[in-house]
């Protein structure tokens, strides 16, 4: 299971979910959005839990930058939050 950020176009808003294969979720994700989706990080989890856990945090997060469902504007740093959420799904069972 893995927490993806992508985005769409090149500076457009930003999607943080979860899938079992990103590949495929971007695939079905892209054929319905009209700029090019691009895969910016992910966090690995050992759990649908895990993952379900870290996507919840980042969407209360990021509440403020919120468009629509899990679509989110502005900055988010994603290197800092995935060095964040490394650390603590060592913690999470």
């Amino acid at each position: 299971m893995f927490v993806y950020f992508l985005r769409s176009g090149n500076k457009g808003a930003i999607k943080i979910g979860l899938a079992r294969n990103v590949q495929k979720r971007m695939e079905v994700l892209q054929a319905g959005n009209a700029f090019e989706l691009k895969l910016l990080a992910v966090i690995p989890c050992k759990s649908r839990k895990e993952a379900e856990w870290i996507e919840e945090r980042l969407h209360k997060r990021f509440h403020k930058q919120r468009i629509r469902g899990e679509w989110f504007q502005g900055n988010i740093e994603i290197k800092r939050i995935r060095d964040e959420f490394e650390e603590v799904n060592t913690h999470i069972s």
